[in-house]
């Protein structure tokens, strides 16, 4: 498709709850989505984020490419695999949410492309491709399948094109010229002993296999070998790194010379990223290849097997590797893509949690654990009790530039908390950054309950002295900062007058509420059901606190904290959790007055929502 060409528009209603467009230009007058609406429904007269192009090669939304294989034999578009001849079989209904594919033993690598080529100037960057591939349980975790060994690779495959996209070949499995490749690979060598000789010269542990995470190719030779990511054993079984059940691969193409790649095991982990200056071939082109890879042919013997050091010398003729056996499937859980800050739509950072075991866009730090399968339409937090602090956040906006996302825009998040008698509370922690790019504090306003009163309230910070303080000053300087400019903190005091009711606060779910009406005025609000009105809080003025215009959030994220190292009193029970339903960011307001707030804005004042209270 050409860069002029209208996208195809697949259908009219648009993915991660943005608005059904009312036709296909970017005008005012669309309605949102029914029963998923973000939030209370705005007037008509208020203006809604342009709709999002759906459609390969050409679209603004590169989410428009993601395929997570939930519908049961309905296709993999846009991504096919190839190369024919060795797909003996490719279902998405034996094993639904998953694709399953069985090699015909042709001895050649399958891999999974999109069916178009993704150019340089297609999506707006940066972007990033995330994919999870589940390992096969019967060749690595139990051997069995082949007497003697199990050995597979699976993993990610980029090709990146530096050439002029007018030599670009219409078949997709033949490269352009200048094209070069870089595979990271999850590797079983091997088995585990009980039914079998395995590989055991090049073994760790006290089984005959080996777990690997590898990278191969010639785009980046600096990050070809051994990761060296460690596994271990429980008992008889390896567990964690490379011998994980799930792989989870990351790709972030940053410009036209940069690139990262990544790999985690846990949905609530951090990818360990490698960061990789491309300039030597030129410019990047185009992707000509993303997606899954499956081992099938012999590089495993021929190749990786030659390279590895052997660990056992004293083995006297140890059994010669082999080929993967084209009995073993594999399986591709998801393939997904998502727009990055500052050049995402600012409503592609939400989630409706709606797709099980999808986390992989989200950033945690300390739970125990986060998943979307126990309950599902829900992310699922679980706490261990202990005095700790808990955060999650958006990977692809972890600080929102007011530059690329003025004003007015609004967060909403709905969420279950534990029950009683636990004390619970959430907020929004963010520092607040001035115009010049000079952090002025802290701001973490939110919601706390006590079981001691049985109350909950609204408050601007959930914890007092906490076991942080005794590094804060350090912390400041590591970021760039004079501790001695922030201290004593300029607490931010938002005011509810009157307060919101308990029975709002104490709502399950509750819906929580923060508005940026401007670059100087903020507002938080609450609300018990979905058709209920907003409490909103008075409209607070930061500029005396920042001296001027915010410029800048960081740290975006929400924050759950307890015990005795916040100044919060016990009661945490084990395995507490927390429930949210979504996490809506809208580059428009759905509650209370949009009101002038500067001479030069010239619009008429709106009402939302039938409230009529002024800002």
């Amino acid at each position: 498709m050409s860069s002029d060409e209208e996208p195809k528009i697949v259908n009219d209603c648009c993915c991660f709850g943005t608005r059904v467009p009312g036709n296909n230009n970017d005008s005012v007058g669309g309605t949102l989505l029914s029963g998923n609406d973000h939030g209370t429904r705005p007037s008509e007269h208020l203006p809604l984020p342009p709709p999002f192009r759906r459609g390969l090669g050409g679209g603004s939304d590169i989410r428009s490419l993601t395929q997570h294989f939930n519908q049961r034999g309905d296709g993999t578009d846009p991504w096919v695999f190839v190369p024919e001849s060795n797909i003996a079989e490719l279902s998405t209904a034996e094993h639904p949410g998953t694709a399953t594919i069985r090699q015909a033993g042709r001895g050649q690598d399958i891999k999974g492309i999109l069916r178009e080529p993704i150019g340089i100037g297609d999506y707006p960057l940066p972007w990033e491709f995330q994919m999870s591939l589940v390992q096969n349980p019967m060749a690595v975790l139990l051997g069995v399948g082949d007497t003697r060994q199990n050995n597979t690779a699976i993993g990610l495959n980029v090709a990146l094109t530096f050439s002029d996209p007018s030599t670009w070949p219409a078949d997709r499995t033949q490269r352009p010229p200048d094209t070069h490749d870089f595979q990271l690979l999850v590797i079983h060598l091997g088995n585990t002993g009980e039914f079998g000789a395995g590989l055991p010269q090049f073994a760790p542990y006290r089984t005959p296999e080996t777990h690997l995470v590898w990278g191969r190719g010639d785009l980046a030779p600096e990050l070809n070998g051994d990761w060296k990511i460690p596994y271990y054993f429980q008992g008889a079984m390896p567990d964690a790194g490379p011998a994980s059940p799930q792989a989870r691969f990351r790709f972030q193409l940053t410009g036209p010379e940069t690139f990262a790649v990544g790999i985690k095991f846990n949905d609530w982990n951090e990818h360990e990223m490698r960061w990789v200056d491309c300039s030597r071939f030129g410019k990047i082109t185009g992707v000509w290849e993303i997606g899954p890879i499956f081992s099938c042919d012999r590089w495993i013997p021929d190749v990786l097997c030659k390279e590895l050091p052997v660990l056992h010398p004293e083995i006297k003729d140890p059994p010669e590797p082999i080929a993967p056996n084209a009995i073993h499937e594999f399986t591709v859980d998801y393939c997904a893509f998502l727009p990055c800050a500052p050049t995402a739509p600012f409503e592609s950072f939400s989630d409706e949690f709606d797709v099980p075991g999808f986390l992989s866009w989200r950033g945690f730090q300390l739970p125990f654990q986060a998943e979307t399968w126990s309950h599902p339409g829900q992310l699922t937090v679980t706490l261990l009790g202990a005095s700790q602090g808990t955060w999650l956040f958006p990977m692809t906006v972890t600080e929102i530039d007011l530059t690329a996302y003025p004003p007015p825009w609004e967060w909403e998040v709905c969420f279950t908390p534990p029950a009683e008698p636990a004390p619970w509370n959430l907020y929004f922690t963010h520092r607040l950054i001035d115009a010049q790019g000079k952090w002025k504090t802290y701001w973490k306003p939110g919601v706390m309950y006590d079981p001691g009163t049985k109350l909950a309230r609204f408050t601007n910070d959930p914890f007092g002295p906490s076991s942080f303080d005794s590094q804060i000053e350090d912390y400041f300087c590591r970021c760039g900062q004079d501790p001695a400019q922030l201290k004593p903190w300029v607490k931010v005091a938002m005011v509810f007058d009157p307060e919101p009711p308990q029975e709002v606060l104490q709502a399950r779910p509750l819906r929580m509420l923060y508005q940026m009406l401007d670059k100087r005025h903020l507002r938080m609000g609450f609300r018990g059901s979905e058709d209920g009105p907003w409490w909103l809080s008075e409209v607070m003025d930061v500029t005396e606190v920042m001296g001027g215009d915010i410029g800048q959030l960081g740290e975006t994220c929400l924050g759950i904290v307890n015990g005795r190292h916040f100044s919060l009193p016990g009661g945490m029970p084990m395995y507490a959790q927390y429930r949210f339903d979504y996490l809506r960011f809208r580059h428009y307001l759905t509650a209370g007055v949009e009101k002038r707030l500067s001479a030069s804005d010239t619009r008429p004042n709106r009402t939302i929502s039938g409230m009529t209270e002024e800002v």
